[in-house]
């Protein structure tokens, strides 16, 4: 049986980050991670703006929420991506895609391809078994990819003829492609037909009590998505 998945993902319109919780306890975890509840808009948003402090409440908000079970979908928008090119570490350099071919990848790759512009990262899904899926677009022939990595240190891929076929394949496990909607607009979302996401479910949880809280981290660095 799939575990419940809050969403999370970049609003352009908004201009900021928001959570979608599925139950109330995944709001008291999204909460207990520094997220706030915004009443107008009927999900939760980081409480600072400060991009260091949007990202250490969302590694909180993932570490607690996938320790009690839940799954996290992660969409990104289109201006996540032209920030990743535009910050590209000095040590990717420039150069042909680097992933297209091999069925295992690395993480270093996947960011050289990401922040050379051929590859789309579109969202990304946290499990509560430790488990990493990504799912990704090739911008020069359209072919959609989810990149899956377990416990090792390397993800396998599946590839597909286009995105769609990939998105197929990505809403059949539950996972979202959207960000989230407010309101009255994310209750008709979820009995309609998965929408497609920019290119550049609510069930109760099955879980346990809550587990104990780790202990918050401490550096300010931003992780990769991968």
């Amino acid at each position: 049986m799939s575990r419940p998945s809050v969403t999370v993902g970049h609003r352009p319109d908004l201009g900021f980050l928001v959570a979608a919780a599925v139950d109330r306890r995944s709001a008291q975890w999204l909460e207990q991670a520094g997220f706030v509840r915004d009443d107008a808009l009927d999900l939760h948003r980081p409480r600072h703006d400060s991009p260091a402090t949007v990202e250490r409440q969302l590694r909180d908000a993932i570490r607690l929420l996938t320790a009690a079970e839940y799954g996290v979908t992660r969409v990104f928008s289109e201006a996540e991506q032209r920030a990743r090119i535009e910050d590209r570490p000095s040590w990717v350099g420039d150069g042909g895609v680097r992933t297209a071919l091999d069925r295992i990848v690395y993480g270093d790759m996947l960011t050289a391809d990401i922040c050379n512009g051929h590859l789309t990262l579109l969202a990304s899904h946290h499990s509560p078994y430790g488990g990493r899926e990504l799912l990704g677009l090739y911008a020069a022939t359209g072919e959609g990819a989810i990149f899956y990595k377990g416990r090792r240190p390397y993800y396998k891929v599946n590839r597909h003829e286009d995105l769609d076929s990939a998105l197929t394949t990505w809403t059949a496990s539950g996972y979202a492609t959207q960000p989230p909607a407010d309101g009255a607009r994310r209750n008709a979302a979820l009995s309609s037909s998965p929408s497609r996401p920019q290119a550049t479910s609510a069930a109760p949880s099955s879980a346990g009590p809550a587990p104990q809280r780790p202990p918050r981290p401490t550096s300010g660095h931003v992780p990769r998505p991968f």
